[in-house]
């Protein structure tokens, strides 16, 4: 019944058991003949994103989370659709705009479990870039927005280190004794 109200999820859920057994050139054959998924759209560019990732073809990959991200900035994926794209964009040494993908991120969703991480994320590639300045700015923004996240710590220790190398001697120290005050046992 190819012309069934059904048909379409039917050919999704096709899909999503191609995704669940780990087939991931299934889901993408089938996900991309699906054409317009309806109500099922931004899973289906959820099935194609994760898939096209495990396949290692990330420009698609990336074109996937993007549209995620575009078409559905409301929804629940849009925030990890926005770190997975700067991730591939990191992994590929692409650090100047995977930077600017995790900063948007933290913009856009401040509230979000992902904000701190991809803050981190940021700093992380600004260094890459020898741009510590801004890797201080965002470490500083997880310490000072997110004190109880997993990279609050991480970010104090380094934020003190990046003003030691940019000759902030005292700020450094405060930094450092601040640290050791938070996290005697880190």
């Amino acid at each position: 019944y190819p012309d069934s109200r059904f048909a379409v999820p039917s050919r999704y859920e096709n899909a999503l058991v191609a995704f669940k057994l780990g087939k991931h050139d299934e889901v993408i054959r089938q996900g991309e003949a699906l054409g317009n998924a309806g109500d099922l759209t931004e899973d289906l560019y959820w099935l194609l994103a994760e898939s096209y990732a495990a396949s290692g073809d990330g420009d698609k990959a990336i074109q996937y989370y993007r549209m995620i991200a575009d078409e559905f900035p409301d929804s629940e994926q849009a925030a990890p659709s926005l770190y997975r794209v700067a991730r591939l964009l990191q992994d590929r040494k692409d650090y100047a705009p995977a930077s600017d993908i995790y900063r948007s991120l933290a913009r856009r969703y401040a509230d979000h479990e992902l904000a701190p991480k991809a803050l981190f994320g940021s700093a992380f590639c600004r260094t890459r870039l020898d741009q510590y300045a801004e890797a201080l700015n965002d470490w500083g923004h997880v310490v000072e927005k997110y004190p109880q996240a997993a990279e609050a710590e991480e970010s104090l220790f380094q934020q003190g280190l990046a003003e030691a190398g940019l000759e902030k001697s005292g700020d450094s120290e405060r930094t450092l004794r601040k640290y050791l005050k938070q996290y005697a046992d880190g």
